[in-house]
């Protein structure tokens, strides 16, 4: 017994065998272990060594309640969109002020352009004063040198012996004459007929005028010739702008200048005459259209005239029902003068007589109230006449010279108002139609 406690182990002696149960739970144990992230295995490395890890992080997106977004993400959502709303709503107030700073500059180009042309309007009527007083004292003195050229010759012709007194004096009053009519012509024989001097007045002043229309004709016909041969574009692309120290430059603006100094009736006959033939007829219906058509503006330009076209339309409105009033004064004033049909119970001798008498009466009181409705109709359409010549010249001045050349070769042969042709390109290419 002894002897078999003493003996020792043999090396090569095999492990008790585990029963099946405990293996099973070995083998379930290790694949768990193998199973667990190692963050979530404790401190020792095992299954339940240590304390657990950090919590899981909840998934991402915007968390939502029973399939819609929380009331805070609404909040944040309407203040986002009402911002972004604002934002826009902004932009727009912006871009609109801005469209009124451009149109506001527009016109006070438009009206510092007016300006200027009533200043070279103004400085015209002076020099044309100072013309006239020049003028007028030029024909005094004429006068009073003929006064003394006859009583020199009165007096001559007065002091010699009495049979030769007819004879010299007859002589004398020739010289008078002949001197007189040298000294300017602006004396009248007694002999000789008022109607016929009238009759002579009236054919200077048409070869005058004729003559002067002529030479406008000439020199814009000219004009237009060298602007085809030298200056115009192929394709319809305009015409080329003047180089520097061309000698045609400012000929065209001492055409215009001339056209609004000369007598508003030779003005009028050239808008109605062909240049070609020298002859009256009216233009072409499409002659306007086709010249706006032609006319290429920069957008500065454009806001310039649309900008003098309603502040023309404005004045041409304000002088139109003025002078509608007007002329509603002057019908009821008719109106009363014409007088009202005669009682039944009053003699038509009677009534007659009455009547003739409250209506000289009527005419005596009212021909003062008559005549200055007369003056102010004609100052109001004297001053529609101003409005077209201050609007015409500052269409001139805000157009540069190759586009008023531009207008000259669409319309000849005939010469269109410059007002004319902006009216229809304002209509046809801005989209404003003028009331005009």
């Amino acid at each position: 017994m002894a002897a078999t406690a003493s003996r020792p182990a043999t090396p090569s002696a095999a492990p008790p065998l585990l029963p099946p149960l405990e293996a099973a739970s070995a083998a379930a144990a290790t694949a768990a272990a193998a199973a667990v992230p190692a963050g979530r295995q404790g401190v020792g490395g095992g299954v339940g060594g240590g304390a657990a890890g950090p919590p899981a992080k909840p998934r991402r997106g915007r968390p939502k309640v029973n399939s819609e977004y929380s009331r805070e993400y609404l909040c944040v959502k309407r203040y986002r969109e009402k911002k972004k709303s604002m934002m826009a709503q902004l932009e727009a107030e912006v871009v609109d002020k801005l469209a009124q700073v451009k149109l506001l500059m527009a016109e006070n180009d438009a009206l510092q352009t007016r300006e200027r042309v009533l200043q070279t309007v103004i400085d015209g009527g002076e020099g044309r004063m100072r013309q006239l007083e020049e003028e007028e004292a030029r024909q005094d003195w004429q006068r009073a040198e003929a006064g003394r050229v006859v009583d020199r010759a009165l007096s001559s012709g007065n002091s010699g012996s009495a049979p030769s007194g007819s004879g010299s004096g007859a002589c004398g009053s020739a010289a008078g004459a002949g001197a007189l009519a040298g000294a300017g012509g602006s004396f009248t024989s007694p002999g000789g007929s008022p109607a016929t001097a009238a009759a002579a007045v009236a054919a200077a002043e048409a070869a005058a005028s004729e003559a002067r229309k002529s030479d406008f004709r000439r020199r814009l016909s000219a004009y237009v010739a060298d602007v085809r041969a030298r200056r115009l574009r192929g394709g319809g692309g305009g015409v080329k702008p003047l180089p520097p120290g061309d000698p045609w430059a400012g000929h065209l603006q001492r055409l215009v200048t001339d056209i609004f100094t000369m007598p508003s009736g030779d003005a009028y006959d050239l808008l109605v005459t062909n240049f070609e033939t020298g002859e009256r007829e009216e233009p072409p219906a499409d002659m306007l259209s086709r010249a706006a058509r032609g006319l290429k503006l920069t957008a500065r330009q454009q806001a310039q005239v649309l900008a003098a076209f309603k502040t023309f339309e404005a004045a041409l409105a304000r002088l139109k029902a003025d002078r509608a009033a007007l002329l509603d004064a002057l019908a009821s004033m008719q109106q009363h003068l014409d007088g009202v049909p005669a009682p039944a119970a009053v003699p038509a001798a009677e009534f007659a007589r009455a009547q003739a008498v409250e209506t000289g009466i009527s005419r005596v009181l009212q021909s003062a109230d008559h005549e200055a409705i007369a003056l102010a109709l004609e100052d109001n359409m004297s001053r529609e006449n101003q409005q077209w010549g201050i609007m015409s010249w500052s269409l001139c001045l805000m157009l540069e010279e190759h586009q008023m050349a531009q207008i000259a070769v669409a319309a000849y042969p005939h010469m269109p108002s410059c007002t004319q042709v902006m009216a229809a390109y304002v209509a046809e290419v801005l989209g404003h139609e003028p009331q005009l």
